[in-house]
């Protein structure tokens, strides 16, 4: 699709043109495109689908298809860790040694779309526990999932419904 400016408040995508009450650019048009911005209570009361935004509630791109917002994953960002870590919404890997001692991974409240995964790396003894941020929040119906060495699970990776989380 081309995309052509006509002056400092419209472009053309294609053939559609839009201007200030649609995509916004930031500089010139090589540079970057402003893409609306708001937390989930903003989102258009009519929505159609292909729209896309971010979502400043849950710091991720989304998009409206099939009758539903969804979240866009990001790249995969990668966290070493051997301490209690609780997850923000933008870590999505988390390579963990509790070599040293045990600790404790905390998830964020429940969010459609996110999903983490967690990699022990040592082989000591310590356990390293993920427990939701609330106690009405669970794991797979349980209050937290623990990743022990006698357990042979070394890697875990759990996804929310917007609700609860579930190992898969």
């Amino acid at each position: 699709m081309k995309i052509k400016q006509i002056d400092t408040n419209s472009v053309i995508l294609g053939s559609i043109p839009v201007n200030d009450d649609g995509l916004k650019w930031s500089g010139d048009v090589t540079s970057a495109v402003i893409i609306p911005t708001g937390p989930t209570n903003d989102r258009p009361s009519s929505p159609i689908s292909g729209m896309f935004r971010i979502n400043s509630d849950t710091n991720m791109h989304e998009g409206y298809i099939n009758d539903v917002w969804v979240s866009f994953i990001p790249m995969k960002p990668v966290i070493q860790i051997s301490s209690t870590y609780t997850i923000d919404t933008k870590t999505i890997t988390l390579l963990c040694d509790a070599t040293s001692s045990g600790f404790n991974i905390i998830l964020p409240s429940p969010s459609i779309g996110c999903e983490y995964t967690v990699k022990r790396l040592d082989s000591s003894s310590n356990t390293i526990s993920i427990l939701p941020s609330s106690p009405t929040e669970g794991i797979d119906g349980r209050t937290s999932f623990s990743l022990i060495k006698s357990s042979n699970v070394n890697s875990v990776t759990i996804i929310s419904d917007g609700v609860n989380w579930f190992v898969i």
